[in-house]
């Protein structure tokens, strides 16, 4: 199943650092000049999206956009984690943006959190900002992607870039650039094959 993970650490006292964990991908430094001031504890949930763009000839799996947070105690007796499939955003603003920066050939879905979500989501954030002081505690935030092939080809390489939109950065920010669903961060081949879309069939 192809599958890329991007993910913001942070670490002590719960800062936050970018860490690519992508398949050879790479963050332009104007993105990392915007995402600084990005911190998934406080930022207005209600302006967080992320946008897929991938060629035309693929699809993001039926829920296959995850967003994920998770908290480690530093001395590893406790571990928090929750996990978030995203849905299609009906925001107009989402749908516009990604229109302005498609390139021909590719498409740009936006998502964000489902709605039933966001008691969730928010119940964590309120665990790390009280936590946040005693920096016991180092956590992340990971976006994950899945996709699925419209026709019978399949590819020698599957490049996909994740944008990021929050109240911090007000527009799409590309997270992470071409990365490659085919491969490892260190080039290695790991998927022989991408699954045939479910309607494709």
């Amino acid at each position: 199943m192809s599958s890329f993970y991007n993910r913001v650490v942070k670490f002590s006292g719960l800062g936050i650092v970018l860490v690519l964990l992508s398949a050879c991908g790479h963050t332009p430094i104007s993105s990392m000049v915007k995402l600084r001031n990005f911190d998934p504890a406080t930022t207005d949930v209600n302006q967080l999206s992320v946008a897929v763009d991938l060629p035309h000839a693929y699809r993001v799996r039926e829920d296959g956009v995850t967003m994920t947070l998770e908290l480690k105690k530093k001395d590893g007796s406790e571990t928090k984690r929750e996990n978030f499939i995203l849905t299609t955003s009906l925001n107009s603003e989402d749908k516009l943006m990604p229109a302005k920066i498609s390139k021909p050939g590719r498409q740009i879905i936006a998502y964000r959190i489902r709605p039933n979500d966001i008691k969730r989501f928010n119940a964590l954030r309120r665990f790390t900002l009280e936590n946040r002081p005693s920096k016991l505690w180092e956590g992340s935030f990971s976006i994950g992607a899945n996709a699925c092939r419209i026709n019978n080809n399949q590819p020698q390489s599957l490049p996909v870039t994740l944008y990021l939109k929050s109240s911090e950065t007000k527009s799409f920010v590309p997270f992470i650039v071409d990365a490659d669903l085919m491969k490892q961060p260190d080039g290695d081949q790991i998927h022989d094959l991408v699954p045939l879309c479910e309607a494709a069939k």
